[in-house]
């Protein structure tokens, strides 16, 4: 092992020269770093056991004290609570002892006293209660002032006022207000007459005072008073009732139309309950008077038409019900009504589809009829398909007649024979 060799430190203990690595007893120890802390210079951890030797606990020539007996009485519970009273006696005031035998007194009413009888509770609770005193009723009324004294009337006075005042009178009764009497059904057909002269059922509905008050100039207050009445008389599912008295009732609420105090719901479910084939010129009439009151108010007034929902699906189902044959430039003169904006597209839009299911059970027995249906309906659409007109309107009409064209062709297809198989085999199984 190497050593290393330098100046004394004021840490070196006495007897190791400068740079010295052997201590007195013969050991060897490495020297100490510049920074004062030792390092140990050796290989591994056995050469450092060599180099400090044996461990020795006793070194010769020491004697080590023999180890002190541990003894300890045992505890004495009962000298232990004796020594603590007297320390609690010897630390109380030499005044107490001498007043062990009278009582503290701070009060005269805390004075005890000897004197008194031992209370018995088994005693007390055996013995029986003692009755309380019973207060006798008192004839006369206790008055505490002169003021609160009741003076009663004399039997005399009482006798005059009861036969003054006698038995009480009975409220009196509420005049009963006799019902209407039935109205005179003469009347009633010549308010139709009036109304809607022409032909129909003249059959009157069973509730006549329903159909009086319907048929009465003075219209209804609200518009679910005048359907309550209106399904008096008829039922509100179903229709086509060929009724004079329907159609006369029909008439009556279209008096209102697009007014103030209108009543479009029930002008609407009145004219829907109507036979529409039986009721055709009626229904032509409705729309034509429609008709011109939309367009003059077009024409002359300044503000803008509103009609109610019930009035616009009114003008749409006279549409879709009347013939376009018979009433092309009527149903044409439908699509200048600004008031329907683009409800009108839909109308279009709607006829291709309206046309075959119209014609579907026409086809088989009446194919001429279909046809000229279909004629009838594609001449309307391309008379509302005018170049000068609104440019939606007139391309909606196109479309709406092209399909009508088609639907034509299928049903000028459908009653051709068919053609018989060439060769006795398939229709293509020889060709030339």
């Amino acid at each position: 092992m190497t050593r290393q060799t330098g100046t004394s430190s004021p840490l070196d203990p006495p007897g190791i020269a400068a740079g010295s690595s052997r201590l007195p007893d013969g050991r060897t120890a490495n020297g100490r770093a510049a920074n004062g802390r030792a390092a140990l210079d050796i290989a591994s951890i056995d050469d450092a056991l060599d180099e400090i030797g044996p461990i020795v606990v006793n070194p010769p020539g020491f004697d080590a004290p023999p180890p002190k007996p541990q003894t300890r009485a045992p505890l004495d519970i009962d000298a232990l609570l004796a020594d603590d009273d007297d320390d609690l006696d010897s630390a109380a005031p030499a005044t107490a002892a001498e007043d062990d035998d009278e009582p503290l007194i701070l009060d005269e009413s805390m004075e005890v006293h000897d004197d008194l009888p031992v209370f018995d509770i088994d005693s007390f609770l055996t013995e029986a209660a003692p009755a309380l005193p019973v207060a006798e009723p008192e004839d006369e009324e206790l008055v505490l002032d002169a003021s609160m004294e009741v003076l009663r009337p004399s039997p005399a006075v009482e006798a005059v006022a009861a036969a003054a005042v006698g038995e009480p009178a009975a409220p009196p009764a509420r005049p009963v207000t006799p019902p209407p009497p039935a109205p005179d059904p003469a009347g009633l057909l010549g308010r139709i007459d009036a109304l809607a002269p022409g032909k129909g059922d003249p059959a009157l509905p069973e509730r006549t005072d329903a159909l009086a008050a319907r048929l009465d100039p003075t219209l209804p207050a609200t518009d679910f008073a005048a359907l309550d009445l209106l399904y008096a008389c008829w039922p509100r599912t179903g229709g086509n009732f060929a009724s004079r008295a329907l159609h006369a009732v029909a008439v009556n609420l279209s008096r209102s139309f697009g007014l103030p105090g209108k009543l479009p719901m029930a002008t609407s479910k009145a004219w829907r309950l109507l036979d529409p084939i039986a009721y055709e010129d009626a229904l032509a009439h409705r729309l034509s008077v429609t008709a011109e009151f939309v367009l003059g108010w077009h024409r002359t007034q300044n503000t803008f038409l509103v009609l109610e929902f019930s009035e616009i699906e009114l003008i749409e189902y006279l549409f879709e019900t009347l013939h376009p044959g018979r009433h092309l430039p009527l149903l044409a003169s439908v699509m200048n009504f600004k008031v329907l904006s683009n409800r009108r597209l839909g109308l279009l839009r709607r006829i291709p589809g309206r046309m075959r299911k119209t014609i579907q059970p026409m086809v088989v027995d009446d194919r001429d009829g279909a046809l000229r249906y279909l004629a009838h309906t594609k001449a309307l659409l391309e008379a509302i398909a005018d170049p000068n007109g609104f440019a939606p309107i007139v391309d909606a009409a196109n479309k709406a007649a092209a399909e009508i064209e088609k639907v034509m062709k299928l049903v000028a297809g459908a009653g051709a024979p068919a053609l018989p198989a060439a060769g006795g085999g398939m229709a293509l199984g020889r060709i030339g």
